[in-house]
């Protein structure tokens, strides 16, 4: 069975954020196994760390960003003889459930089934190109801020960065389709174009 521990974060209300530092020390540091009580976004902002969820290990590097549901089993282990920063963003996914329609589900990429060969991870590249760490460092300073409206601030952007991340795992798995698959899509986008674009005088459907 599991032998871990369970982190709650109950005690702030939708969204918690975390901005930590911890210097270099001697020797190194493994965190036990546990589960979140919400789910959580991860970017590493430097250090020498390899997260296991679920059985994968992953060796972050810096401006990596994870995706750890509340259903996964994780642990980290980090070399302390280099400093460690990180940025962590908990939410309720009750709450921001109710943002996805029945077209387009906000929270899929956080499903177990969800997840595509290296599934938890968005490499830096990916990541830099989406513009998270930004995201990740202005949510960090609303949190911090405490202003009054800063639930609503945390709330928007976290949106934002949800639909961003989406994308960024629709591109992954376009990558990660075999040069066949590749093609076959790609022609099939290009023969909408070609319909469109001689049929621009007609209504056009798409049946």
């Amino acid at each position: 069975g599991f032998r871990g521990k369970i982190v709650g974060t109950k005690k702030i209300r939708n969204i918690v954020v975390r901005h930590h530092f911890t210097p270099p020390q001697e020797g190194e540091q493994n965190h036990l196994l546990h589960m979140n009580d919400n789910h959580e976004l991860y970017m590493i902002l430097q250090g020498n760390v390899t997260f296991n969820i679920e059985g994968r290990l992953y060796h972050l590097e810096p401006y990596d960003v994870l995706l750890i549901s509340n259903q996964e089993i994780h642990c980290v282990m980090v070399d302390s003889t280099m400093p460690y920063e990180r940025i962590s963003i908990y939410f309720r996914p009750e709450y921001f459930q109710q943002f996805s329609t029945r077209e387009y589900d906000l929270l899929k990429n956080f499903e177990n089934d969800g997840h595509i060969t290296d599934g938890n991870r968005i490499e830096h590249e990916t990541a830099q190109k989406y513009q998270l760490e930004q995201d990740f460092r202005q949510m960090s300073r609303i949190y911090a801020a405490k202003l009054p409206e800063r639930s609503i601030q945390l709330t928007s952007l976290l949106l934002k960065m949800l639909l961003d991340i989406n994308r960024a795992f629709e591109e992954k798995r376009l990558s990660d389709l075999p040069e066949d698959g590749r093609r076959i899509h790609n022609e099939k986008i290009e023969d909408i174009i070609r319909y469109i674009s001689e049929n621009l005088s007609e209504k056009v459907t798409l049946e």
